[in-house]
């Protein structure tokens, strides 16, 4: 699910399923006490036609999106996005915005999402050496049609609910674009921080974790951030305050190196790593990854 398709759910069908019902109608407005707090007259509304709400109590309101960040106290995505899910399980479909690599936009229909499971998916991944238990931790599979044909990629999921996708065949966005953000316990921030353009990296960086890889690895326990597009930084930046040691696992090139020397201005009073020099011989952590030695024994 992402944040397009939560916002097409009925409120009052996800409130149902909360086991909350309405206390009476008007017009085209329900009535509700507050899932907020306990109350005698009700207080909550929900305009059906409009698909939002308001909370006269709290003097907030808004899409389902903005409820489940009062419900649950949290404005991680992702989370958000999960427990709308389990609560809303029936997800109806809708069109989504594809940013190709190539820049084109196109628009595609999605079939599924769902875990990784086929043949192709483990091809994808066995050929850049990365361990598919690791993969399908983190990714999953979407089907949808794009320029009139079926297609198949992996999915790996952003803070604002888009996704990035990656295939043999075809490279691309799922929009909206935004960082990813993985976080070694979901609520405390750890104290460093890697840095990464983008998920096949960190999937290979998590590969080479698992098998007592040192070489390169100057971080084990951190909280992990991907660009997903060089232009995102500016959006990464903020969020990299929190942190007292950030590592940088970017490209070999000069976009990767802009990238750490912009990080290494923003947070100079920071201990700030190049990690990229200990892999120089190499564009990245994936080619890194695909010529070990080990991995072809």
């Amino acid at each position: 699910m992402n944040i397009e398709q939560a916002k097409r759910i009925q409120l009052e069908k996800f409130l149902k399923n909360l086991g909350l019902t309405p206390v009476h109608a008007n017009d085209n407005c329900l009535w509700y006490h507050s899932p907020f707090r306990k109350e005698e007259v009700p207080s909550f509304i929900v305009d059906i036609n409009k698909n939002v709400w308001f909370d006269q109590g709290t003097d907030k309101g808004g899409n389902l999106i903005q409820l489940a960040k009062e419900l649950y106290h949290t404005d991680n995505i992702p989370l958000l996005l999960s427990k709308i899910e389990a609560a809303a399980p029936a997800v109806p479909q809708t069109q989504f915005d594809v940013l190709s690599l190539t820049e084109l936009e196109e628009t595609i229909k999605c079939v599924t999402i769902e875990e990784l499971k086929s043949v192709k998916d483990i091809a994808y991944f066995t050929s850049r050496n990365i361990d598919f238990a690791i993969a399908s931790k983190y990714c999953q599979q979407i089907s949808f049609m794009y320029n009139d044909r079926d297609c198949q990629a992996v999915a790996f999921p952003n803070i604002h609910g888009g996704y990035e996708l990656r295939s043999n065949i075809y490279s691309g966005h799922m929009l909206p674009l935004a960082i990813s953000i993985v976080r070694m316990n979901p609520s405390v921030i750890a104290s460093s921080c890697c840095v990464f353009t983008d998920f096949i990296d960190f999937l290979s960086y998590k590969t080479l974790l698992s098998h007592g890889e040192t070489e390169i690895l100057v971080e084990k326990f951190a909280d992990v951030y991907i660009l997903n597009s060089p232009s995102l930084i500016s959006k990464a930046l903020p969020n990299l305050n929190a942190y007292s040691h950030i590592y940088c696992y970017l490209n070999n090139d000069r976009t990767g190196r802009t990238i750490t020397e912009t990080i290494k201005g923003a947070f100079s009073d920071r201990h700030v790593v190049d990690a990229a020099d200990r892999y120089a011989d190499f564009q990245n952590v994936s080619t890194y990854l695909q010529k070990k030695s080990w991995r072809k024994k």
